[in-house]
């Protein structure tokens, strides 16, 4: 075989490398499973929010997801279900926070992370909503969860007005999130819960 005739069969052209560099780009960017961004990407998107809403003084809302009781679904009706659960929560959370601000973040095993930007806690209140109506309407049964006969969420979210003098990292913000979200699972989960209410209730 001639080299020339070897480069051409080994060598892809221009249009086949665009396209393997865009699938790369795609699977170091998105969770293959749910479509969604992987956490990596939070990584990157996380600290450029927090920044511009530092730079604009725009409120930034961090939200954490969380399938109630997903590992005895997943154990009782098997993988195939439980992807399909995630795929179709991921569905939902996307078609609910589907403004250009609304960023949707696979976290981790069944927890989702989302990060708004300039939203107020109405717009945020109807968009959870209308996420747990969503799945409230797809009537998915769960026998083996404690808080409910179907499928449910807890929601936990903190919102961040940043003043002049105030600062914000990534790990302080999903903290302060989680929290929230663990207030939702200990008031017997299937909830949306803020930090500020946390903070009220432990208050009272």
């Amino acid at each position: 075989m001639l080299l020339s005739e070897w480069l051409e069969i080994e060598i892809p052209n221009h249009q086949d490398l665009e396209a393997i560099n865009q699938r790369l780009n795609t699977l170091s960017r998105y969770d293959a499973l749910t479509q969604l961004f992987n956490r990596y990407e939070l990584d990157t998107i996380a600290p450029n929010l927090i920044k511009e809403a530092q730079k604009q003084q725009k409120s930034l809302t961090c939200l954490m997801i969380d399938i109630d009781f997903y590992k005895t679904f997943n154990d009782h009706y098997g993988h195939q279900q439980g992807d399909k659960v995630l795929r179709l929560v991921a569905k939902f959370i996307q078609q609910a926070f589907s403004e250009q601000q609304d960023f949707a973040f696979r976290y981790g095993g069944d927890e989702f992370l989302l990060l708004t930007f300039n939203q107020s806690q109405e717009q945020i209140q109807t968009k959870v909503e209308q996420l747990q109506q969503y799945l409230e309407q797809e009537n998915i049964e769960h026998h083996y969860s404690q808080c409910s006969e179907r499928l449910t969420l807890s929601i936990g979210s903190y919102t961040w007005q940043p003043d002049s003098f105030d600062d914000l990292t990534v790990e302080s913000l999903i903290h302060q999130t989680d929290q929230a979200l663990y207030f939702a699972k200990q008031k017997h989960r299937n909830r949306y819960v803020t930090y500020q209410q946390r903070q009220q209730e432990q208050i009272d």
